[in-house]
């Protein structure tokens, strides 16, 4: 991969970590019922989703959108469990808890790349998932109440 392509991609990286952040301590303060709060999320991003596909691809669009077939449809579904998890998961368990949990998704990613696609991580993969595998560990083993035991779990789920 090529430097302009990695730092683009770390700069994306970067900039969705920094837009996480806020949107969980917003989530935590607001108190609306959970069904509520999916709704009005899932309005807020069709939205945006929307309006940008119709920016970037203006009159074919509907193309695009009934072209996507199952493979989209399983997209949408994923995504759409994926949300019920995020917002769970921030209800019921701390917020840095949420977002290590979270951010140590590549660290699945990694493994599933070696176990599946027969990818050889270097050793500084390793030494990251090791890294990760014991941080989340420490959050699952702190002395915690059912409630925040499920809301780590929704995040590991993500």
């Amino acid at each position: 991969m090529n430097g302009k392509k990695q730092r683009k991609g770390f700069l994306l990286g970067l900039l969705g970590g920094f837009l996480i952040i806020p949107d969980t301590i917003f989530l935590r303060l607001i108190e609306t019922p959970f069904f509520t709060l999916i709704f009005y999320r899932s309005i807020c991003a069709s939205l945006v989703i929307g309006i940008s596909l119709l920016l970037m691809y203006k009159k074919d669009i509907w193309q695009l959108i009934f072209g996507l077939g199952l493979p989209g449809l399983i997209l949408v579904a994923v995504q759409m469990i994926d949300e019920l998890f995020f917002i769970a998961a921030i209800q019921n368990s701390s917020i840095a808890n949420v977002l290590f949990i979270i951010n140590s998704s590549p660290l699945f990613s990694g493994i599933f790349s070696w176990c599946f696609l027969k990818e050889k991580p270097d050793k500084h993969t390793w030494i990251t998932i090791f890294l990760c595998t014991f941080g989340t560990t420490l959050i699952f083993l702190e002395d915690k109440g059912e409630s925040t035991w499920i809301g780590d779990i929704y995040a590991l789920l993500l």
